[in-house]
């Protein structure tokens, strides 16, 4: 990487993390307790559906969710973030979010990244964060390729918890769970 490159990419970087924490300081990136526990009651958490054995077809849908809004563009298929076309996406992997704010941010996006918001009402009469666009200005996530339901935002969160966050170190065996036995993608690791 050169200067040239890199320059632009961390300047973006450090603006993000600037706006990210004085809206978190300034208590603007709580999620709304009445928006996030709507969307999270309409897929069961990831230790429920794992208890219940509805587990499979609510994490598949997830994974699938979570292929199809391409998280994996910038997040990666294993969670760990780096750069990716939308930035630099935060690791999934060691994040510290719960499930309720999960699905907050990816109902929400993140103001001022390029984490898009994938609820079709954000800050127009679905509450993010406690703010509006018109408050936002400039700073509103953009807008993803394809929106999601309440119920597939959650699901995505629940796949999240369950599959990527606090997994340790990438696996064969998760990449063979994400990709398929035998991917091309798995032949890297032993």
């Amino acid at each position: 990487m050169n200067f040239r490159t890199f320059l632009p990419s961390f300047v973006a970087v450090l603006l993000a993390c600037g706006m990210l924490s004085v809206l978190w300081f300034g208590g603007k990136l709580e999620p709304s307790a009445s928006t996030a526990a709507e969307l999270s009651e309409t897929a069961p958490a990831a230790g429920e559906a794992l208890a219940e054995g509805g587990a499979s077809s609510d994490l598949d849908r997830g994974k699938q969710v979570y292929k199809k809004a391409n998280c994996v563009g910038c997040h990666k298929w294993h969670g760990g973030g780096g750069g990716g076309y939308g930035g630099a996406a935060l690791s999934l992997r060691e994040t510290i979010l719960t499930e309720e704010y999960l699905v907050e941010v990816v109902a929400c996006g993140r103001p001022g990244t390029g984490m898009p918001a994938f609820h079709r009402k954000a800050y127009k009469g679905y509450d993010c964060y406690g703010m509006t666009a018109a408050e936002l200005g400039e700073d509103k996530p953009p807008k993803p390729a394809k929106r999601l339901s309440d119920a597939d935002i959650a699901r995505v969160a629940a796949y999240v918890i369950a599959k990527i966050k606090e997994k340790g170190d990438i696996t064969k065996a998760q990449c063979a769970d994400f990709w398929g036995e035998g991917a091309r993608e798995c032949k890297r690791f032993k």
